[in-house]
């Protein structure tokens, strides 16, 4: 009886260790958030989450920001993120090495950018 109730605890230690396969949402649409997508004109791409790859995971983080003077995405904002929280560390580390081309300063317009693991 002992034997099969520890292996019962141990299979439900395995279960609570892995991530469940969430079906893939589409990023938010930055015109429906009174914005645009910029895309970069240098792109970092970020460090893979090692549980993400061994669940066979893959998604996306969406940022608000402004373009700074040479360029870099400055008061970064996280808008979304699928699936939730999994890449936003990698992603906003690798984003703030992304640089863009340098915009008006009167544009009203939100600046989005995504960064997506695939």
């Amino acid at each position: 009886m002992t034997k099969y109730f520890f292996s019962l605890c141990l299979l439900s230690l395995c279960a609570c260790a892995s991530y469940e396969k969430v079906a893939y949402q589409e990023p938010p649409d930055a015109e429906k958030l009174g914005g645009v997508i910029l895309e970069p004109v240098l792109k970092v791409r970020p460090y893979y989450p090692q549980k993400a790859k061994e669940n066979g995971l893959n998604g996306w983080v969406m940022f608000e920001f402004n373009v700074g003077e040479i360029g870099e995405p400055v008061n970064i904002k996280v808008v979304d993120s699928h699936p939730k929280g999994l890449f936003i560390p990698e992603a906003k580390s690798a984003f703030k090495k992304w640089r863009f081309q340098s915009i008006k300063k009167d544009t009203v317009k939100k600046q989005f950018s995504i960064v997506y693991f695939e």
